[in-house]
């Protein structure tokens, strides 16, 4: 835990900052989990259906994992996230493959949730002068 001692005016408040990161072991199963998914859905249901479920996987992500000081691995888990679902929606056919041009226009037009902190244990106390 890092204490950081602030001054604001006669008041004098210490921060106490926890530092919570995801493993990458925990990472890694979630990104193996999705991946598994994503290989098994891909031809059974439609896109415009599995896309939902996707996006609410990866805001279930969030709620758990967005937590203070925690950003750059939610964010990390979100762009490996869209590669898979762009892998795995390039195979869903011979078709032509899908630039990254291509997706992320798709993206604008149907946006899978942005990473943000969902959970903020910075806490401040203060010191009796």
């Amino acid at each position: 835990m890092a204490a950081k001692v602030v001054k604001t005016g006669r008041q004098l408040f210490v921060k106490l900052k926890e530092k919570h990161r995801t493993l990458l072991e925990q990472v890694l199963a979630a990104l193996n989990e999705l991946n598994l998914w994503l290989n098994a859905i891909r031809n059974q249901v439609l896109t415009k259906d599995w896309w939902k479920i996707l996006g609410a996987k990866i805001r279930g992500h969030y709620e758990y994992y967005g937590v203070s000081e925690n950003y750059r691995s939610i964010y990390k888990f979100y762009k490996l996230a869209i590669k898979l679902a762009k892998k795995w929606m390039n195979r869903r056919s011979q078709k032509r493959k899908m630039s990254w041009e291509k997706m992320m226009s798709y993206l604008l037009l149907y946006p899978l949730p942005k990473p943000r902190m969902r959970h903020n244990f910075t806490q401040s106390h203060k010191i009796v002068n």
